[in-house]
Protein backbone atom coordinates (compact mmCIF):
# COMPACT_ATOMS: atom_id res chain seq x y z
CA UNK A 1 0.00 0.00 0.00
CA UNK A 2 1.41 3.33 -1.15
CA UNK A 3 0.01 6.87 -0.47
CA UNK A 4 -0.77 8.39 -3.73
CA UNK A 5 -1.36 12.55 -5.02
CA UNK A 6 -4.53 12.58 -7.05
CA UNK A 7 -5.18 14.53 -9.80
CA UNK A 8 -8.79 15.20 -8.57
CA UNK A 9 -10.53 11.99 -10.72
CA UNK A 10 -14.06 12.36 -11.49
CA UNK A 11 -16.04 9.54 -9.44
CA UNK A 12 -15.70 6.05 -10.74
CA UNK A 13 -11.93 7.35 -12.66
CA UNK A 14 -10.26 6.27 -10.26
CA UNK A 15 -6.45 5.15 -11.48
CA UNK A 16 -6.46 1.03 -11.35
CA UNK A 17 -5.62 -2.03 -13.14
CA UNK A 18 -7.13 -4.96 -12.87
CA UNK A 19 -5.88 -7.20 -11.06
CA UNK A 20 -2.78 -5.38 -10.18
CA UNK A 21 -3.35 -2.45 -8.35
CA UNK A 22 -6.62 0.41 -7.16
CA UNK A 23 -6.78 3.89 -6.02
CA UNK A 24 -9.01 4.80 -3.28
CA UNK A 25 -9.66 7.36 -0.85
CA UNK A 26 -9.23 6.65 3.17
CA UNK A 27 -9.54 8.47 6.27
CA UNK A 28 -5.49 8.66 5.54
CA UNK A 29 -5.86 10.49 2.38
CA UNK A 30 -5.77 8.45 -1.27
CA UNK A 31 -3.76 5.39 -1.11
CA UNK A 32 -2.58 2.64 -3.85
CA UNK A 33 -3.13 -0.52 -2.99
CA UNK A 34 -2.92 -4.53 -4.39
CA UNK A 35 -5.95 -5.46 -6.33
CA UNK A 36 -8.47 -7.55 -4.28
CA UNK A 37 -7.79 -11.44 -3.96
CA UNK A 38 -11.37 -13.13 -4.73
CA UNK A 39 -13.20 -13.72 -1.73
CA UNK A 40 -13.47 -17.31 -2.49
CA UNK A 41 -16.17 -19.82 -0.95
CA UNK A 42 -16.55 -19.49 2.37
CA UNK A 43 -15.07 -20.95 5.52
CA UNK A 44 -17.79 -21.24 8.07
CA UNK A 45 -21.58 -21.38 8.01
CA UNK A 46 -21.22 -17.31 9.24
CA UNK A 47 -19.15 -16.46 6.83
CA UNK A 48 -21.74 -18.08 4.27
CA UNK A 49 -24.67 -15.96 6.21
CA UNK A 50 -22.79 -12.69 5.91
CA UNK A 51 -22.54 -13.11 2.17
CA UNK A 52 -25.86 -14.14 1.76
CA UNK A 53 -26.85 -11.07 4.15
CA UNK A 54 -25.07 -9.02 2.21
CA UNK A 55 -26.85 -9.72 -1.19
CA UNK A 56 -30.52 -9.67 0.78
CA UNK A 57 -29.61 -5.87 1.17
CA UNK A 58 -28.02 -4.99 -1.26
CA UNK A 59 -31.34 -6.31 -2.99
CA UNK A 60 -33.47 -4.10 -0.44
CA UNK A 61 -31.79 -1.12 -1.26
CA UNK A 62 -32.03 -1.00 -5.05
CA UNK A 63 -35.58 0.09 -4.62
CA UNK A 64 -35.66 2.73 -1.32
CA UNK A 65 -38.53 4.23 -0.13
CA UNK A 66 -38.65 8.02 -1.73
CA UNK A 67 -38.22 9.61 1.59
CA UNK A 68 -35.16 7.00 1.91
CA UNK A 69 -33.73 7.62 -1.16
CA UNK A 70 -34.24 11.46 -0.74
CA UNK A 71 -32.06 11.44 2.28
CA UNK A 72 -29.48 9.28 0.94
CA UNK A 73 -28.99 12.13 -1.56
CA UNK A 74 -28.71 14.62 0.81
CA UNK A 75 -26.30 12.90 2.70
CA UNK A 76 -23.41 11.93 -0.14
CA UNK A 77 -23.57 15.37 -1.23
CA UNK A 78 -19.70 16.33 -1.11
CA UNK A 79 -18.34 12.82 -0.67
CA UNK A 80 -17.32 9.85 -3.01
CA UNK A 81 -20.52 7.83 -2.09
CA UNK A 82 -23.79 7.59 -3.90
CA UNK A 83 -27.31 7.21 -2.43
CA UNK A 84 -26.88 3.10 -2.36
CA UNK A 85 -23.74 3.18 -1.06
CA UNK A 86 -25.27 5.43 2.17
CA UNK A 87 -28.66 2.66 2.64
CA UNK A 88 -26.28 0.06 3.00
CA UNK A 89 -24.56 1.39 5.75
CA UNK A 90 -27.11 2.58 7.21
CA UNK A 91 -28.81 -1.46 7.02
CA UNK A 92 -25.45 -2.25 8.68
CA UNK A 93 -26.02 0.43 11.04
CA UNK A 94 -22.52 2.22 10.38
CA UNK A 95 -23.61 5.56 8.73
CA UNK A 96 -23.50 7.56 12.32
CA UNK A 97 -20.76 7.36 14.41
CA UNK A 98 -21.72 9.02 18.24
CA UNK A 99 -18.80 10.60 19.91
CA UNK A 100 -19.03 11.72 23.29
CA UNK A 101 -17.73 15.37 24.38
CA UNK A 102 -14.86 14.45 25.54
CA UNK A 103 -14.35 12.51 22.32
CA UNK A 104 -14.80 9.08 23.38
CA UNK A 105 -16.87 6.78 20.61
CA UNK A 106 -19.26 4.64 21.18
CA UNK A 107 -19.49 1.41 19.05
CA UNK A 108 -22.82 0.88 17.16
CA UNK A 109 -24.69 -2.14 16.75
CA UNK A 110 -27.62 -3.08 14.45
CA UNK A 111 -30.66 -3.11 16.05
CA UNK A 112 -31.90 -6.09 16.87
CA UNK A 113 -34.09 -7.13 19.53
CA UNK A 114 -32.95 -9.92 21.46
CA UNK A 115 -36.60 -11.43 21.09
CA UNK A 116 -35.86 -14.84 19.01
CA UNK A 117 -39.57 -14.45 17.29
CA UNK A 118 -37.63 -10.91 15.46
CA UNK A 119 -34.56 -13.42 14.86
CA UNK A 120 -36.73 -16.27 13.29
CA UNK A 121 -38.11 -13.60 11.25
CA UNK A 122 -35.35 -13.13 9.75
CA UNK A 123 -35.41 -16.86 8.04
CA UNK A 124 -39.30 -16.47 6.81
CA UNK A 125 -42.25 -15.01 7.89
CA UNK A 126 -44.61 -17.79 6.35
CA UNK A 127 -47.81 -19.16 7.61
CA UNK A 128 -47.07 -23.16 8.06
CA UNK A 129 -43.27 -22.98 7.48
CA UNK A 130 -40.85 -25.33 9.59
CA UNK A 131 -37.29 -24.80 10.35
CA UNK A 132 -34.59 -27.62 9.77
CA UNK A 133 -30.69 -27.53 9.54
CA UNK A 134 -29.69 -27.82 6.24
CA UNK A 135 -25.71 -28.25 4.82
CA UNK A 136 -24.74 -25.10 5.67
CA UNK A 137 -27.10 -22.77 7.55
CA UNK A 138 -30.85 -23.12 9.01
CA UNK A 139 -33.43 -23.17 6.38
CA UNK A 140 -37.15 -23.50 6.50
CA UNK A 141 -39.24 -25.79 4.18
CA UNK A 142 -43.07 -23.97 3.69
CA UNK A 143 -46.40 -25.84 4.03
CA UNK A 144 -47.85 -27.79 1.12
CA UNK A 145 -51.40 -29.28 -0.02
CA UNK A 146 -53.66 -31.13 2.24
CA UNK A 147 -53.30 -34.28 2.97
CA UNK A 148 -49.36 -34.17 2.16
CA UNK A 149 -47.45 -36.64 4.31
CA UNK A 150 -43.85 -35.20 5.54
CA UNK A 151 -41.04 -37.61 4.88
CA UNK A 152 -37.34 -37.23 4.03
CA UNK A 153 -35.07 -37.69 1.12
CA UNK A 154 -31.42 -36.84 1.30
CA UNK A 155 -31.37 -36.27 4.81
CA UNK A 156 -33.80 -32.93 3.97
CA UNK A 157 -37.66 -32.80 5.21
CA UNK A 158 -39.97 -32.92 1.94
CA UNK A 159 -43.16 -32.86 1.53
CA UNK A 160 -45.04 -36.12 -0.91
CA UNK A 161 -48.70 -36.67 -1.67
CA UNK A 162 -49.68 -40.07 -0.56
CA UNK A 163 -49.66 -43.36 -2.18
CA UNK A 164 -52.74 -44.21 -3.85
CA UNK A 165 -52.39 -47.56 -1.33
CA UNK A 166 -49.42 -46.99 1.33
CA UNK A 167 -49.79 -50.93 2.54
CA UNK A 168 -50.58 -50.28 5.97
CA UNK A 169 -54.18 -50.13 7.86
CA UNK A 170 -57.38 -52.32 8.29
CA UNK A 171 -57.50 -54.74 5.46
CA UNK A 172 -59.23 -58.18 4.58
CA UNK A 173 -59.34 -60.97 2.59
CA UNK A 174 -62.08 -63.82 2.06
CA UNK A 175 -61.62 -66.66 0.93
CA UNK A 176 -64.52 -69.26 -0.57
CA UNK A 177 -65.94 -72.30 -1.76
CA UNK A 178 -67.95 -71.41 -5.12
CA UNK A 179 -69.06 -74.99 -5.24
CA UNK A 180 -69.44 -78.32 -3.23
CA UNK A 181 -66.40 -80.21 -2.04
CA UNK A 182 -67.09 -83.46 -1.59
CA UNK A 183 -64.86 -85.54 0.13
CA UNK A 184 -64.12 -89.71 0.56
CA UNK A 185 -64.11 -90.79 4.23
CA UNK A 186 -60.72 -89.99 5.65
CA UNK A 187 -59.49 -89.39 9.13
CA UNK A 188 -59.32 -85.35 8.62
CA UNK A 189 -60.69 -83.12 5.84
CA UNK A 190 -58.29 -79.89 4.29
CA UNK A 191 -60.54 -76.87 2.61
CA UNK A 192 -59.60 -76.32 -0.47
CA UNK A 193 -60.77 -72.60 -1.35
CA UNK A 194 -61.55 -71.72 -5.07
CA UNK A 195 -62.01 -67.93 -5.29
CA UNK A 196 -61.30 -64.54 -2.91
CA UNK A 197 -64.22 -62.51 -3.58
CA UNK A 198 -62.09 -59.89 -1.40
CA UNK A 199 -58.52 -59.54 -1.72
CA UNK A 200 -57.63 -56.13 -0.05
CA UNK A 201 -54.31 -57.98 1.26
CA UNK A 202 -53.45 -59.38 -1.89
CA UNK A 203 -52.57 -62.93 -0.80
CA UNK A 204 -54.61 -64.99 -2.68
CA UNK A 205 -53.15 -67.58 -4.60
CA UNK A 206 -55.37 -70.09 -6.83
CA UNK A 207 -51.80 -71.97 -7.46
CA UNK A 208 -51.73 -73.07 -3.90
CA UNK A 209 -55.57 -73.39 -3.14
CA UNK A 210 -55.65 -75.31 0.32
CA UNK A 211 -53.34 -71.96 1.88
CA UNK A 212 -54.31 -68.74 3.40
CA UNK A 213 -50.70 -67.02 2.86
CA UNK A 214 -49.87 -64.05 5.59
CA UNK A 215 -49.12 -60.96 4.76
CA UNK A 216 -46.37 -58.76 5.34
CA UNK A 217 -45.87 -56.53 8.15
CA UNK A 218 -48.61 -57.68 10.23
CA UNK A 219 -49.20 -55.69 13.21
CA UNK A 220 -52.39 -57.93 14.45
CA UNK A 221 -54.89 -60.28 13.17
CA UNK A 222 -57.89 -61.75 13.61
CA UNK A 223 -59.91 -64.98 11.64
CA UNK A 224 -62.67 -65.95 11.42
CA UNK A 225 -64.70 -68.80 9.39
CA UNK A 226 -68.01 -70.16 8.63
CA UNK A 227 -68.70 -74.25 7.67
CA UNK A 228 -71.42 -75.75 5.75
CA UNK A 229 -72.28 -78.84 4.99
CA UNK A 230 -75.45 -80.92 4.31
CA UNK A 231 -77.52 -82.38 6.71
CA UNK A 232 -76.15 -85.32 8.69
CA UNK A 233 -77.75 -87.91 10.47
CA UNK A 234 -75.02 -89.82 12.16
CA UNK A 235 -73.40 -88.71 15.64
CA UNK A 236 -69.63 -87.80 15.57
CA UNK A 237 -67.35 -84.65 17.57
CA UNK A 238 -65.69 -82.76 14.84
CA UNK A 239 -62.49 -80.58 15.88
CA UNK A 240 -61.75 -77.41 13.95
CA UNK A 241 -58.00 -76.90 13.49
CA UNK A 242 -55.65 -74.34 12.00
CA UNK A 243 -52.63 -76.04 10.53
CA UNK A 244 -49.18 -74.40 10.31
CA UNK A 245 -46.87 -75.05 7.37
CA UNK A 246 -45.15 -78.38 9.42
CA UNK A 247 -48.67 -79.59 9.87
CA UNK A 248 -48.74 -78.85 13.85
CA UNK A 249 -52.06 -77.36 15.31
CA UNK A 250 -51.26 -73.81 15.35
CA UNK A 251 -52.88 -70.46 17.17
CA UNK A 252 -53.48 -67.73 14.49
CA UNK A 253 -55.54 -65.73 16.25
CA UNK A 254 -58.83 -67.91 15.61
CA UNK A 255 -59.81 -70.66 17.48
CA UNK A 256 -57.55 -73.58 17.66
CA UNK A 257 -59.88 -76.25 17.62
CA UNK A 258 -63.64 -75.51 17.78
CA UNK A 259 -65.75 -78.75 18.42
CA UNK A 260 -68.87 -79.68 17.11
CA UNK A 261 -71.24 -82.92 18.73
CA UNK A 262 -73.79 -83.76 15.77
CA UNK A 263 -77.67 -84.22 17.18
CA UNK A 264 -77.76 -88.17 18.30
CA UNK A 265 -82.01 -87.55 17.18
CA UNK A 266 -81.87 -87.20 14.34
CA UNK A 267 -80.59 -85.12 11.08
CA UNK A 268 -78.84 -82.14 11.48
CA UNK A 269 -78.13 -79.03 8.67
CA UNK A 270 -74.31 -78.37 9.79
CA UNK A 271 -73.72 -74.49 9.77
CA UNK A 272 -71.07 -73.85 12.30
CA UNK A 273 -69.07 -70.43 12.59
CA UNK A 274 -66.21 -69.04 15.39
CA UNK A 275 -64.05 -66.60 15.26
CA UNK A 276 -60.60 -65.61 17.32
CA UNK A 277 -59.61 -62.91 19.23
CA UNK A 278 -56.95 -59.86 17.75
CA UNK A 279 -53.67 -61.52 17.84
CA UNK A 280 -50.10 -60.75 16.85
CA UNK A 281 -47.92 -61.52 13.83
CA UNK A 282 -47.74 -65.43 14.61
CA UNK A 283 -44.69 -65.83 12.56
CA UNK A 284 -45.76 -68.11 10.21
CA UNK A 285 -45.83 -68.61 6.24
CA UNK A 286 -49.57 -69.67 5.77
CA UNK A 287 -52.44 -71.90 7.54
CA UNK A 288 -54.77 -74.14 6.16
CA UNK A 289 -58.49 -75.07 8.00
CA UNK A 290 -59.01 -78.60 8.37
CA UNK A 291 -61.60 -80.67 10.29
CA UNK A 292 -61.09 -83.90 12.17
CA UNK A 293 -63.90 -86.26 12.57
CA UNK A 294 -64.10 -88.69 16.14
CA UNK A 295 -64.05 -91.59 13.55
CA UNK A 296 -62.79 -91.66 9.55
CA UNK A 297 -65.70 -90.18 8.01
CA UNK A 298 -66.86 -88.41 4.49
CA UNK A 299 -67.63 -84.73 4.66
CA UNK A 300 -68.43 -82.06 1.93
CA UNK A 301 -67.69 -78.48 2.68
CA UNK A 302 -71.17 -76.40 0.82
CA UNK A 303 -70.59 -73.81 -1.60
CA UNK A 304 -69.96 -70.63 0.58
CA UNK A 305 -67.54 -72.29 3.04
CA UNK A 306 -65.25 -69.34 3.91
CA UNK A 307 -62.20 -68.53 5.64
CA UNK A 308 -62.02 -64.31 6.50
CA UNK A 309 -58.63 -62.77 7.39
CA UNK A 310 -58.65 -59.20 8.91
CA UNK A 311 -55.18 -57.80 9.92
CA UNK A 312 -53.82 -53.96 10.33
CA UNK A 313 -50.47 -54.10 8.82
CA UNK A 314 -47.57 -51.87 10.11
CA UNK A 315 -46.78 -48.77 7.69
Amino acid sequence: MAKVVPFSPAPGQEPRSKGSFLVKPTKHGWVAQKWPVKRGPPKSPYDLWRQKEFAYVARAVSTPFPLDYGTAVEMVKGTTYVPRDFLMMCAFANAYEIRSPDGTVWPRYRDVTNNPQYLLEQITDTPGAMLYRDTDLWSWLGPDNNGYVLTMEDQRPVWKAPPASSGSGFKTTVLQRTTDQVNISAASHKVTWQAAPIDELGIWNAATPTRLVMPANINRIRLSFQVLSPSRSFNLRWNFQSIDPAGLATFFGAVRQYAYQADTAGTTEFNVSGQGPWAPDPGKSYLELQLIPSTAAPWTFRAGTSLTLEAVLIP
